[in-house]
């Protein structure tokens, strides 16, 4: 099997990642459970530790490192994790939808149950003065608050 090794310099949650091409090796694969995690073999060698993402086009999928571990020999092993958002991210650059949940942005249109708020209710009396009753002998008091009403 053929694998494209890379160097990935971008955060694994972005999207859009900065890839550095480094080689293409034949490796071994040494698990078969799924396509989404697993380890394969090859030989080492120089910078090999700067691979820390993959693609695989037999699957046409991105995986990221998890470890790399030196074997007797010249041999390395890898394991890898499919990288969902770098595999997809065609279809999703196609999507339209509405964002319900964001982790960095808070909107007060938009509901969010998960989203830790704190609300703190003042009460308070200011002495306003004297209030001079009009010709017709009724007084007219205009109050402002913010918040809801109860």
């Amino acid at each position: 099997m053929v694998v494209q090794m890379y160097q990935n310099f971008s955060d694994i949650r972005c999207k859009e990642k900065q890839l550095n091409y480094i080689k293409d090796m034949d490796v071994t694969r040494k698990d078969t459970k799924d396509i989404y995690d697993f380890s394969f073999t090859c030989t080492k060698f120089d910078g090999y530790l700067n691979c820390n993402f993959f693609y695989i086009p037999d699957y046409n999928l991105w995986y990221y490192r998890e470890t790399v571990n030196e074997q007797m020999g010249d041999i390395l092993k890898f394991i890898i994790h499919v990288d969902p958002l770098q595999s997809l991210k065609d279809y999703v650059n196609n999507l339209y939808t509405l964002i319900v949940r964001q982790e960095n942005i808070y909107s007060p249109y938009m509901v969010d149950s998960k989203l830790p708020t704190r609300v703190n209710r003042v009460k308070d009396v200011k002495k306003i003065g004297q209030l001079d009753v009009n010709q017709s002998g009724k007084c007219v008091v205009i109050t402002v608050t913010g918040g809801t009403a109860e």
